[in-house]
């Protein structure tokens, strides 16, 4: 390329990049059930009381949205396949939905397999990946190991629905390789996530961190880090206020303490004057 098109071309992809990074934001408002098998509970924690703001990052967001087209040509050739899949009820996405609207997550899918699952319904979850991910989940080590947030995801979703298997499809983004576990229901871990997922909705106080040492590989990469490590003051919001909670009457909603009443969704982004920072 010639050398005065460079700088032409780099500002082509950074226009690109603009339009997808935009600005800062809070994070999500609902607490995914994937998040309960992060290596790291302060992270989850802070995520959900809003600790930090976080930038999208345009790659991210490219390999999420080809992620979310690959998994929806799997399911299309399991149901060639002879599966019978549903995935919509009443033109809405199956979803799993707990802690009064607190805990909020879309299912792939619910099916039946016309030879080995043709009187039971198992959940159906595919994840697309690279292949530095995929190699470790074909490897044979339990997916809780390899995968931690995925494990937890799909066994809260099983716990919910009340399924007793999941049939857990990786796709290799690289070469089109699929591989598949089946994974039974587990209780005990479920009882377990309920009760993290307790913790993280109703604690005041940081849950325990991966590490003290703001060096540690993880952390280093955390968006949550300057609250977290270095008690940076949380941007001003509801949620990282310590008189505001998770509602438990009004589905979705976050309640006020200090004048006992729910608070309007627009008040709960920017607070008001009895705000007092959560950490």
């Amino acid at each position: 390329m010639d050398d005065f098109l460079k700088p032409i071309s780099e500002t082509l992809i950074d226009e690109i990049n603009a339009v997808e990074t935009g600005k800062a934001v809070f994070p999500s408002k609902r607490l995914p059930p994937s998040k309960l098998g992060h290596v790291c509970h302060a992270y989850v924690w802070h995520t959900f009381r809003w600790s930090a703001l976080i930038t999208k990052n345009p790659k991210h967001a490219r390999t999420a949205e080809a992620g979310k087209e690959d998994e929806r040509r799997v399911i299309a050739r399991l149901r060639a396949a002879g599966w019978k899949i549903t995935d919509f009820v009443d033109g809405a996405q199956i979803r799993v939905e707990t802690y009064n609207g607190h805990i909020v997550s879309e299912v792939e899918g619910v099916g039946r397999h016309p030879v080995h699952f043709k009187n039971q319904d198992v959940l159906l979850e595919v994840k697309s990946m690279k292949r530095s991910r995929f190699n470790p989940v074909k490897s044979g080590k339990p997916l809780s190991v390899v995968e931690p947030q995925h494990y937890a995801q799909i066994v809260y979703y099983m716990d919910k629905l009340k399924l007793p298997y999941c049939v857990y499809i990786a796709y290799c983004r690289d070469d089109g390789e699929l591989f598949c576990h089946i994974i039974p229901a587990n209780k005990v871990e479920a009882r377990r996530l309920d009760e993290l997922a307790t913790s993280i909705i109703r604690s005041k106080i940081p849950l325990a961190k991966i590490s003290t040492n703001a060096t540690n590989h993880i952390c280093k990469q955390c968006e949550m880090i300057e609250p977290c490590q270095f008690r940076a003051a949380p941007p001003k919001s509801c949620h990282s206020c310590f008189h505001g909670v998770a509602s438990e009457t009004d589905k979705g909603r976050w309640h006020c303490e200090l004048a006992c009443a729910s608070i309007p969704p627009a008040v709960v982004l920017e607070g008001c004057e009895l705000y007092q920072r959560i950490i």
